[in-house]
């Protein structure tokens, strides 16, 4: 039977007599075929004749069975175009999804670049692992031809907006150096979905939120009431420590040392290669001691369900804590810059405040300095009290 498809026209279609299947043509499209079974169930393909051979292709299930996951008519369609233009250039339609269901998935890409290329060659793989499972995980049983750069640029401004712009930034470097190592190694043959897509806009100067000394009190309580014995012991580390993120997510025990009251964090964890010994306060090693036993080994944040064996994902308790603390625009990131902002208001210097991060550069310590405001305060009154001495009677005749 031949009859133009709508919606409403093929969920209106009955079931076929028992032991039979009954098949539809679309005359809106050429070669779509609906085939209906004798328990009502809707399956659209694609039948033509070439070269007197059918060629038959099943497109998929039509999306009133079983569930939301089924083809729509335009969709059915739409398919069904795509494998008319296939014969009409003598390529075969079925061969064609074959090829397609043996094509890898965005994991599979991910996993072979990781395991083929970045654990031996790139230092921050664990940060480029860590970006990935935070930011493009959901896509892990996509095709990887399937995703757009529609997809990738709605996926960046949306992690621009609740983790943060540079994290945003870092993962779309990421993901277009997985594409663009996957087309060079021929593991896919797709064009790169990141090409074109916009970086977030970051501030000038970098981003300058930390924890103010009026929120301090409100934060530490909703810390301190946190259930998650893990989430509240990781934001205290972070905020003690001031290391980055995944840097005390993947923390182990073999690298504290009791004795020297450090935390040691092998080069590979950094971008330019070099380890660095944390100075741990006694506030840190307090948290630590209350974690540790005799028998404790491993990760310092376990945990059985991910991939890499630790804490992976804390943002759901984070949230719980800014809920309670009802603060707003505060990032996990923002703990580091805490340290930082509190020690220059402090007026310790930028070397030591270097020292205290990491950071390689003065001039990326140096930043911390602008929230010091002590000093531009004396200088101001300084000039002040100059404004007051030639302010006075005669004083700009003193000259002459």
């Amino acid at each position: 039977m031949k009859l133009v498809f709508s919606e409403a026209k093929v969920r209106a279609i009955k079931a076929a007599e028992k032991g039979k299947r009954d098949r539809y043509w679309d005359a809106g499209a050429k070669g779509l075929m609906l085939r209906v079974s004798d328990t009502g169930k809707k399956s659209f393909y694609f039948s033509v004749t070439r070269n007197g051979k059918e060629v038959l292709v099943n497109i998929g299930e039509y999306g009133d069975f079983g569930s939301n996951s089924g083809l729509t008519v335009q969709q059915a369609r739409d398919i069904a175009a795509s494998h008319y233009a296939d014969v009409c250039r003598d390529l075969d339609p079925a061969d064609a999804k074959r090829k397609a269901k043996a094509e890898v998935t965005v994991r599979e890409l991910f996993t072979t670049y990781m395991d083929g290329y970045a654990k031996n060659r790139v230092r921050t793989w664990k940060t480029t692992e860590s970006n990935y499972l935070t930011c493009f995980s959901h896509w892990d049983n996509r095709k990887a031809s399937s995703v757009t750069r529609l997809e990738v640029q709605k996926c960046i401004n949306q992690i621009g907006t609740d983790r943060g712009k540079h994290l945003a930034n870092r993962a779309l470097n990421d993901l277009k150096a997985i594409y663009n190592w996957g087309f060079s190694k021929n593991v896919i043959e797709c064009a790169n979905p990141c090409v074109g897509v916009d970086k977030c806009k970051v501030e000038s100067g970098g981003r300058q939120r930390f924890i103010q000394p009026l929120e301090f009190e409100p934060f530490m309580k909703a810390v301190n009431e946190e259930p998650n014995k893990d989430i509240r012991d990781f934001v205290l580390l972070a905020l003690y420590t001031a290391m980055r993120e995944g840097n005390v997510l993947a923390m182990r025990w073999e690298k504290i040392s009791w004795e020297r009251k450090t935390w040691h964090i092998p080069g590979s964890e950094f971008k330019n290669g070099d380890p660095q010994d944390v100075t741990l306060t006694e506030e840190a090693l307090g948290v630590l001691r209350g974690r540790y036993s005799d028998e404790t080994e491993g990760w310092v944040f376990p945990s059985a369900k991910s991939e890499s064996g630790h804490l992976v994902e804390p943002k759901t308790g984070w949230k719980r804590i800014l809920d309670r603390a009802k603060l707003t625009d505060l990032r996990i990131h923002d703990l580091r810059r805490t340290m930082g902002s509190y020690m220059a208001i402090a007026n310790v210097n930028a070397p030591l405040i270097g020292k205290a991060l990491g950071h390689k550069s003065l001039a990326a310590a140096a930043r911390y300095q602008r929230v010091n405001y002590e000093p531009v305060r004396a200088a101001m009154e300084q000039a002040q009290a100059l404004f007051g001495q030639f302010a006075k009677p005669g004083a700009s005749n003193a000259e002459g």
